[in-house]
């Protein structure tokens, strides 16, 4: 008799409790297991293949300035090399043009 006076008193306190109870149960019973993926986490894929993409452009970028270099040197050469055979042919018969001419072409590499 004194349960039924005690929960005539508290009942309210006694069904909130038992209503958090019953949502913690079917909380757990609804949670999805979480699902694992064999390999890497997704973000962890797309940030390689960030860096993947941005090496391989830098990787384009530096072989284009590399032949573009190469290319300008090439051309300065052939250049270079049809100025002393032009020059060449105007002093070859002059002993002093030619020392004068060999001085002034190894200033020109020590420079």
């Amino acid at each position: 008799m004194t349960f039924l006076l005690w929960l005539k008193k508290w009942w309210k306190w006694v069904l909130a409790g038992l209503a958090v109870l019953l949502a913690f149960i079917v909380g757990l019973l609804i949670r999805k297991p979480p699902v694992i993926t064999p390999g890497p986490p997704p973000e962890k894929k797309k940030a390689e293949d960030d860096a993947d993409a941005q090496k391989k452009h830098i990787q384009e970028v530096r072989d284009t300035t590399i032949a573009k270099i190469v290319s300008d040197a090439a051309k300065a050469t052939e250049v270079k090399i049809e100025e002393i055979k032009t020059n060449t042919d105007t002093v070859k018969d002059d002993p002093e043009k030619v020392n004068d001419y060999l001085h002034d072409v190894g200033k020109e590499l020590r420079q």
